[in-house]
């Protein structure tokens, strides 16, 4: 089981790693939802997925399902 303190790290690398497969976010924006993925990032008030706060990757892996 997994800490509290350590399941936004969780969700930020579900969203955002860079690997052979791709984080979630990438996986959309190659599927031609760019659109919609940064209004997602916007939705944060952010510009830039890296200036999302670690306590909303929750809220932001929630919000790709919207998107699916």
């Amino acid at each position: 089981m997994l800490l509290p303190s350590l399941l936004p790290l969780k969700y930020f690398y579900l969203i955002y790693c860079k690997n052979k497969r791709g984080g979630t976010l990438a996986r959309l924006s190659k599927d031609g939802k760019q659109e919609q993925v940064k209004a997602l990032i916007k939705s944060f008030g952010v510009t830039k997925l890296t200036e999302i706060p670690k306590e909303k990757y929750g809220e932001l892996l929630n919000g790709t399902n919207s998107i699916n």
